[in-house]
């Protein structure tokens, strides 16, 4: 799906005065944007590569506000999410009570509003929405050209792709499973991909509507059940995740590594540093079983290092029973990053 479609198909699921002027607006921004953010009585702002822009009711974009910007009302921020939820928001409630919905397309919806919550705790649901984050998905078939065949030159390896909002992990994650289950890649690997969030694969009614080549495709699986559930059943030579976010999921990650299965995974920082202060992330890099760390750029598309961690990470650092010693888990081999290039 080409940029500008996949931000009509996007659009088209807000009220209908916002879904018409929104269709109205320059091609160009169309293939630049990334989000759609909608507040209650606060204008309608578009996210793209080059900033954030202000929408007009002819379909004309600024990147300074002005009286008479397109803005979205209570009632209408309400239509959308009803719509979003395909007029049944009561099935849709625990996923929107976490706070995002998955669309059609690979397409996610951030949502946020006043609070209910249970006698636990818990949130169970929310009203008075106040503000909408349209994720817009981005099917970009190459986008891995520089990266597979310094990260799969020789075969498949387990690998962490990291970086900050927007850079373009899932983007990335997708065209990996094209290529390694046997598109374009040279050789077919068994390749399950747990979505969790539907933002791989966008499956709709078990098929895929973005490209996955030839994978499996576990659709709404908590990723520490799904990762179970593929090990079980799948026969996969490798698993990929997007978003490892918490302990359960890299314990499981890592039980699957023991039985021989490699992983493709995605871990969000802002920087370097986040790498060794976020749990899940740092407890990937201790283990000792990754052989390649690919670090995103805040550009979307933009490579900033691909890091070799057995031979430089790892190596001449045997403290620990397990081979990875404190040292190792306190630095991030920038020295020795693969020289990165700049996006085509």
């Amino acid at each position: 799906m080409r940029a500008a479609d996949s931000f009509d198909s996007a659009v088209d699921f807000l009220d209908e005065r916002l879904r018409t002027v929104l269709l109205g607006v320059d091609s160009r921004v169309k293939e630049s944007a990334y989000e759609i953010r909608l507040r209650a009585a606060r204008p309608v702002v578009i996210v793209t590569r080059v900033g954030s822009l202000f929408v007009y009711k002819s379909g004309r974009t600024g990147s300074v506000y002005s009286p008479g910007a397109l803005a979205a009302t209570p009632a209408e921020l309400q239509a959308s999410f009803s719509r979003m939820c395909g007029y049944s928001v009561h099935s849709n409630s625990a996923a929107a009570a976490s706070g995002f919905i998955s669309l059609a397309h690979g397409h996610r919806a951030g949502v946020c509003g006043t609070a209910v919550v249970a006698e636990n705790g818990t949130v169970k649901s929310f009203r008075d929405i106040s503000s909408v984050n349209l994720r817009i998905a981005h099917e970009v078939p190459g986008s891995s050209d520089e990266i597979y065949p310094s990260v799969f030159s020789h075969g498949i390896v387990s690998a962490i792709i990291a970086g900050p909002p927007l850079s373009g992990k899932t983007t990335l994650l997708r065209d990996l499973a094209r290529r390694l289950s046997g598109v374009s890649g040279g050789r077919y690997y068994r390749v399950a991909i747990v979505d969790e969030r539907g933002e791989i694969a966008a499956s709709s009614g078990g098929c895929p509507q973005c490209d996955v080549g030839f994978s499996d495709v576990l659709t709404g699986y908590p990723k520490d059940v799904g990762i179970l559930t593929a090990l079980r059943t799948l026969s996969p030579q490798i698993i990929i995740c997007d978003e490892i976010g918490n302990l359960s999921e890299t314990k499981r990650i890592l039980e699957g590594m023991n039985s021989g299965v490699n992983f493709l995974v995605s871990v969000h920082v802002g920087k370097d540093e986040d790498l060794r202060s976020r749990p899940a992330a740092a407890e990937l890099l201790a283990s000792g079983v990754f052989s390649k760390l690919v670090m995103l750029g805040e550009r979307p598309g933009e490579t900033a290092g691909i890091y070799d961690l057995k031979e430089h990470f790892y190596a001449n650092d045997r403290s620990r029973p397990d081979g990875v010693g404190a040292a190792a888990r306190g630095r991030i081999c920038g020295a020795y990053a693969e020289p990165a290039r700049e996006p085509a």
